[in-house]
């Protein structure tokens, strides 16, 4: 039997709003605390002091507000930031201490950046970096350390860079689910190598 704890009062937000909104993934951050993304922002659910929803949206004339609204994927890195990876706009990193975003896009010119802004999966690893998955174009590494960007492209099959899914596990391997299978990419003394799996 399923027991029902909490029920989101959707169409509470959405006529609110004048929204229709669609859930796309969720992430727990505390007992507390839940990010849930939708097309139309980012909805924080929180169950104490009382049950409380809030729908983060991008803002034309605030710098530190979401960087856009269908969102794709969410993550936790080691200092509790929420990261949110967008379908048209890039990834965002929400700062709850501050409580403001901060943007990361693709910027033209610029030596390293971000290969594309429509992102399709997000994950943070244990390293503290950040790996991000495109629609058609493949996947980024953002190192922590230094700020660059490593693009990995597969030129055998345009089905393999549409990323939908990443996962590592306890051995650090890191899982790409794509529209041609799956691949393992594991770190090298050289650098990465993956095997794939149809």
């Amino acid at each position: 039997e399923i027991e029902i704890l909490y029920a989101l009062p959707a169409n509470e937000i959405s006529e609110a709003r004048g929204l229709d909104l669609h859930y796309q993934s969720i992430l727990q951050q505390s007992d507390q605390e839940y990010w849930i993304a939708t097309d139309h922002g980012l909805l924080s659910f929180r169950k104490e002091p009382e049950i409380a929803f809030y729908l983060h949206q991008h803002e034309i004339l605030n710098s530190e507000s979401l960087s856009g609204n269908v969102i794709t994927g969410l993550c936790t890195d080691r200092e509790e930031n929420v990261w949110i990876s967008s379908r048209f706009n890039g990834v965002s990193k929400f700062d709850p201490r501050k409580q403001a975003f901060k943007k990361f896009k693709q910027q033209a010119g610029k030596k390293s950046t971000m290969y594309d802004n429509e992102v399709r999966a997000l994950l943070q690893d244990k390293k503290g970096n950040t790996w991000i998955g495109y629609r058609d174009q493949g996947l980024d590494l953002h190192l922590a350390k230094t700020g660059e960007y490593l693009h990995f492209h597969d030129s055998a099959s345009s089905l393999a860079n549409f990323i939908r899914s990443l996962y590592e596990d306890e051995d650090g391997r890191i899982w790409i689910g794509t529209f041609d299978g799956f691949k393992i990419m594991t770190q090298t003394t050289g650098g990465y190598k993956s095997r794939e799996f149809k």
